[in-house]
């Protein structure tokens, strides 16, 4: 364990000693602890940080919040980059589902996750869902980053090397 998830440790056992345990100032500890481990390539260390994180969200805050759309994606993306689609596409449809009921479709945090689960389907090889969730997330980056943004450029390669697939 580096220095710093040590200091997050630390933070988190003084927190638990003087707040409720569902107190949302631990939860962020937790979701704190889940970005070390991923930021270091341990996604099962972190999904279970998330998920603790998560907890306490939804009862903190409520199933619709943004925070736990935010724990959702978290170990959604821990589960793709273990390989686990099944529990990735699950994780992500949730974090999806409640950010579009957040903000609506054209929001960045929205694109992200469309992003997040054709990468997901990339990996299955679901060709078509790649070419529809890229094209849901393109409007969006357009009008964020502009028409000739390295991403969004990036994106239309994507759509056209996907959709030659599809046949």
């Amino acid at each position: 364990m580096c220095i710093r998830d040590r200091y997050f440790q630390e933070c988190l056992n003084i927190k638990m000693k003087i707040l409720s345990p569902k107190d949302p100032s631990i939860a962020y500890t937790f979701n704190n602890l889940g970005n070390s481990f991923f930021g270091m390539h341990q996604y099962k260390e972190a999904i279970e940080f998330y998920e603790k994180c998560l907890k306490i969200e939804i009862e903190a805050q409520g199933y619709f919040h943004p925070k736990v759309a935010s724990a959702y994606s978290n170990i959604g993306n821990c589960h793709r980059l273990l390989e686990h689609y099944d529990k990735a596409i699950e994780f992500l449809d949730k974090a999806l589902q409640n950010s579009i009921r957040q903000y609506g479709v054209d929001h960045p945090q929205v694109a992200s996750i469309f992003e997040n689960l054709a990468l997901v389907h990339e990996k299955l090889g679901n060709n078509q869902k790649v070419v529809e969730l890229l094209t849901k997330a393109l409007p969006t980056l357009e009008k964020q980053l502009g028409p000739i943004h390295p991403r969004v450029l990036s994106f239309k390669e994507r759509i056209k090397e996907f959709s030659g697939k599809e046949h």
